[in-house]
């Protein structure tokens, strides 16, 4: 579904000051719930004042329309450095239930709250980006483009930083070469993904391992 937004006070017509909840949904929302201030906004596509499959749209694209690499190698009086790049474009992905939502359902940690959800919406916090907060929600968490997410990315997947001693150092050793690194995987990534989890996972429930950061310090001998 396509949405627009989260509903406001102006979306209702009147508050009812006995139940503390707003009345009178003026846009079309999904039969059989509920909707107060801070729900998802969906957008009636067919135009027959209603929701249902009727409004639903091709979002998104799961394939990337790019995928790229660059690798650089320099080496200057002994020392060297390799660095590779990976990355996608025109590609996005979607954080669906436990991984988006919190209290959807009491099973653990993958229904924890997370310091994103702070930013809700609130009456004192109206423009958040995440819609109100309450437990077992379910008008909000259906497939819509409002969780669809930019996976596009770059990230350094490889950084080698070494340092080769000169032969004159090691030939009195009894060593052909020394050379010591240090190599790091996953450094960084840029993305505009949902912070919390890796742009390479597309779509998750929260149940996918990220990518690792690795460290590694090594020497190299050659007798």
């Amino acid at each position: 579904f396509k949405t627009a937004g989260l509903l406001q006070p102006s979306d209702f017509e009147s508050y009812n000051e006995v139940t503390g909840k707003w009345e009178g949904c003026k846009v079309p929302v999904f039969a059989g719930f509920e909707v107060q201030p801070g729900d998802v906004k969906y957008i009636d596509v067919s135009k027959n004042g209603s929701l249902g499959d009727e409004d639903r749209v091709v979002i998104g694209n799961p394939n990337p329309k790019h995928t790229f690499s660059l690798r650089l190698e320099a080496a200057y009086h002994g020392f060297d450095m390799a660095l590779f790049f990976q990355g996608a474009a025109g590609v996005n992905g979607y954080i669906s239930d436990e991984a988006m939502h919190p209290f959807l359902q009491n099973t653990g940690e993958y229904s924890l709250p997370m310091k994103t959800h702070l930013d809700r919406w609130t009456p004192n916090n109206t423009g958040a980006w995440y819609p109100r907060l309450y437990y077992g929600q379910s008008y909000s968490v259906r497939f819509s483009d409002y969780w669809v997410q930019n996976a596009s990315y770059l990230r350094l997947k490889n950084l080698q930083v070494g340092y080769t001693l000169p032969a004159s150092i090691t030939k009195k050793v009894s060593i052909g070469k020394a050379r010591f690194y240090v190599s790091g995987e996953n450094l960084f990534t840029l993305t505009d993904f949902y912070k919390y989890y890796d742009p390479e996972v597309k779509e998750t429930s929260g149940d996918s391992y990220p990518q690792v950061k690795t460290m590694i310090f090594g020497v190299n001998l050659t007798f």
